[in-house]
């Protein structure tokens, strides 16, 4: 059943055990917000009315929202580990996780101080049509962003797998753009679907390939340890890298602040609870938090552990070398194994894709509409309109997922820019702005570290290109 926009005012439940009547008293007062015309519609996804038997229940909340987190950033926290040492790479998942779940508070004020849902609303309210469009183009090119990604990961992993077969590397069969093209071709149909239900349950499958990549890393870690091969070669506290070891930190935060994100998606989720109330949504990131932390750690922590000073930026490229090494002694199942893991979690990147590509198309419808109402052409988007920015950003896609050369300068590049704004620097922005407004002194300092965080994520890309330029 397709999820139906439209304007309806969210109704709070009274079961809350968090207190909400005393919450909401103390950041709303009187709505003076409602004055506020709005001239665009609100496509953030946020007001949604999703039957009663879609919604989710405590336990699918949680899971909702660490498939929402967990992604392609899981590959490259072994190199994290390698990088930031085992202990302090544990203290700044905790740290990030942490500053993640004030963010999400922040968003929750801003909804019970507002009575509006989604970050375009709150960006026009507090910084007015540049804010709300600044939203927009922001998580378009974030959606955007997230897809190349996506596509680059499974064309460079198709191509260091066809290279243990082929050993031709002229071959058209191991490149990686044979792999981004055909996998495109396979999501067109998927991709242009509005049907946002049948895509939500097409990328909880997704969830499924991560549990098998898992189970293929557990495997591998018994085999390396069980080696008599195996050295302990690992660092507790320092970074394995000294003589560049201070950039080289700087410049992997934005890749952890990335592997956070999900505030853009945080009202369509809340929208899926029964019986919602911030309690709930509080109580379940929590939980999702402690969650992707554990699991970030012990993928980084081992994956560093068994590959030592080998540690490459993807964990699937140490992989590739596995499956090298057990083809050439003839270990068929092992390497039947890797591929079935490897290609499991290939899937679940990709699955992705057209959820991403269904925020990103309907900003752009948004953006597409409000030029036209501006400019008193029409009110409305008629189907060639919208088939032209689908094909016109899949398009784009493709082309700068074939194009970019290094995955983790993309991973840098979102972590810093976009997410640091989306998920750390305007929601605290949105929030100080409010409190100023309606002389609110309680929360300032939660959304100050939340704001010192961005900044810092956001400082740390642009360091890392000064130092590499100048040296």
């Amino acid at each position: 059943m397709d999820y139906q926009f439209n304007r309806l005012e969210e109704e709070e439940f009274n079961s809350s055990k968090f207190n909400e009547e005393q919450f909401s008293l103390e950041y709303s007062q009187i709505n003076i917000y409602d004055k506020i015309i709005q001239e665009e519609e609100d496509s953030d996804g946020q007001n949604i009315n999703i039957p009663e038997k879609d919604k989710y229940d405590f336990n699918s909340t949680i899971i909702t929202v660490v498939k929402t987190i967990l992604g392609s950033g899981l590959l490259a926290f072994p190199y994290l580990f390698k990088t930031f040492g085992i202990f302090y790479g544990i203290v700044l998942l905790i740290i990030i996780g942490i500053v993640t779940i004030y963010s999400v508070e922040l968003l929750l004020i801003c909804k019970d101080i507002t009575k509006k849902y989604g970050y375009s609303m709150y960006g026009k309210i507090t910084l007015g049509l540049f804010g709300s469009l600044l939203v927009k183009f922001l998580i378009i090119s974030l959606n955007f962003g997230i897809s190349c990604m996506c596509l680059k990961i499974f064309g460079d992993s198709m191509e260091n797998l066809m290279k243990t077969i082929i050993t031709n590397n002229n071959s058209l069969l191991v490149k990686n753009y044979l792999y981004e093209i055909l996998v495109s071709i396979f999501l067109f149909p998927i991709i242009l679907k509005d049907n946002m239900a049948i895509l939500n349950k097409i990328s909880k499958i997704g969830i499924f390939g991560v549990i098998i990549f898992l189970s293929l890393f557990i495997y591998i870690i018994f085999i390396k340890f069980s080696s008599g091969n195996y050295k302990y070669n690992y660092q507790m506290f320092f970074t394995s890298n000294p003589n560049e070891g201070k950039i080289e930190i700087i410049s992997c935060i934005p890749t952890i602040i990335l592997s956070f994100a999900f505030q853009f998606n945080l009202f369509p989720i809340y929208f899926s609870i029964k019986q919602r109330n911030n309690n709930k949504m509080l109580s379940a990131t929590k939980v999702a938090i402690f969650i992707i932390i554990f699991l970030y750690s012990f993928v980084g922590m081992f994956g560093y552990m068994i590959y030592n000073d080998n540690t490459k930026v993807l964990l699937l490229d140490n992989f590739k070398e596995d499956i090298n090494e057990f083809y050439n002694n003839k270990s068929g199942f092992k390497v039947f194994f890797y591929i079935i893991g490897i290609s499991s979690y290939l899937f679940s990147v990709i699955i992705t894709i057209p959820l991403l590509f269904f925020g990103a198309k309907k900003h752009s419808y948004n953006l597409l509409l409000l030029y036209k109402k501006r400019k008193n052409y029409s009110s409305y988007l008629n189907d060639k309109e919208k088939k032209i920015i689908d094909y016109t950003l899949f398009i784009f896609i493709i082309i700068i997922s074939i194009s970019v050369k290094n995955i983790m300068s993309l991973f840098n590049f979102l972590g810093s820019n976009n997410i640091s704004f989306i998920c750390f620097i305007l929601p605290s922005i949105f929030t100080l702005i409010l409190f100023k407004k309606n002389r609110i002194e309680k929360g300032k300092n939660k959304a100050y570290i939340v704001l010192g965080i961005g900044i810092i994520g956001l400082m740390s890309f642009y360091i890392n290109e000064l130092y590499h330029k100048m040296n």
